[in-house]
């Protein structure tokens, strides 16, 4: 896995709303929640002794210590998880904390055990912290705006999830993390591809027949003749297919490998399209699959 700092890096504009520093008391938040959830394996000798372990903690300890290029450590327990947790610079807490994600998010024991109720609490955490992330997919994903984060962002990458919807998920993680990058050609290109491949979905699910090779424009028209998208909201679709032209002239114009014009994307338009990209999206899904 790519670790947080390496995605985040080069660094991004300063306006994003990322902090840099990690408070005392969000450490210590987050390591009282992270205990909650591991020590469910081995409570019984919890506080007594800070050294019993579970599998989880050791895949934590060791994926941290193998992506970090530090170690290895003898010993991973509890103990040595509260350390890094509590005496890490804020790059290696916040690591920590996205490589904890991943791991717990591809732990079938622990996922039949809690679901995605880590997630969502570690995700409330850093919102009340004004962290500038939001945990999503298992890793943590740096916001462009905390009110779209929460009605529009995170619930489309719910509701993709909660469908089966993994390229059009994929595609949309992939934005982000090239906004997160600074790649910002990149998250238009792969916002672009997750709103393509939701609109295609759609179609799919309606068995609405359409050319792959066609235009966009064309198949959101198919969306709203069939019927997929009520009569009413015709405006509304007429300026998703602006949207989308908007998106593929910045992509076709604009992502040139080192040109000028890579350098030059205003941030405040990325923001704009990944924002409406999300919020297509959800509603596409709401309205074929449901919530």
């Amino acid at each position: 896995m790519r670790m947080l700092s390496e995605r985040m890096h080069p660094e991004p504009p300063p306006n994003v709303l990322i902090k840099k520093e990690v408070s005392l008391k969000l450490r210590n938040q987050v390591r009282h929640k992270m205990r909650g959830y591991l020590d469910h394996e081995v409570n019984i000798c919890y506080p007594v002794s800070v050294f019993c372990t579970n599998d989880e903690v050791e895949s934590i300890c060791y994926e941290y210590e193998f992506n970090k290029g530090i170690g290895p450590y003898n010993h991973y327990s509890f103990e040595y998880l509260d350390k890094l947790l509590m005496e890490s610079k804020p790059v290696d807490f916040l690591d920590l904390v996205d490589i904890t994600c991943n791991v717990l998010h591809n732990s079938r024991n622990f996922k039949g055990e809690f679901g995605n109720e880590f997630e969502e609490d570690l995700d409330e955490i850093l919102r009340r912290n004004h962290m500038g992330y939001r945990v999503g997919e298992g890793e943590l994903i740096p916001i462009t705006d905390p009110a779209m984060a929460e009605e529009v962002i995170m619930p489309a990458f719910r509701i993709l999830h909660r469908h089966g919807l993994d390229k059009a998920r994929g595609e949309l993680l992939a934005a982000f993390r090239h906004y997160g990058d600074g790649d910002y050609p990149g998250a238009l290109s792969s916002a672009y591809k997750a709103l393509e491949t939701v609109i295609e979905t759609c179609l799919n699910k309606k068995s609405v027949d359409f050319d792959p090779r066609e235009k966009t424009t064309a198949k959101i028209d198919r969306l709203v003749r069939s019927g997929i998208v009520p009569n009413h909201l015709q405006d509304s679709m007429n300026s998703l297919s602006k949207m989308l032209g908007a998106v593929g002239n910045v992509r076709n114009n604009m992502s040139g490998h080192g040109s000028a014009t890579e350098r030059t994307i205003p941030e405040s338009l990325v923001q704009y399209q990944l924002d409406m990209a999300a919020s297509s999206i959800l509603y596409l899904v709401r309205s074929v699959f449901g919530d």
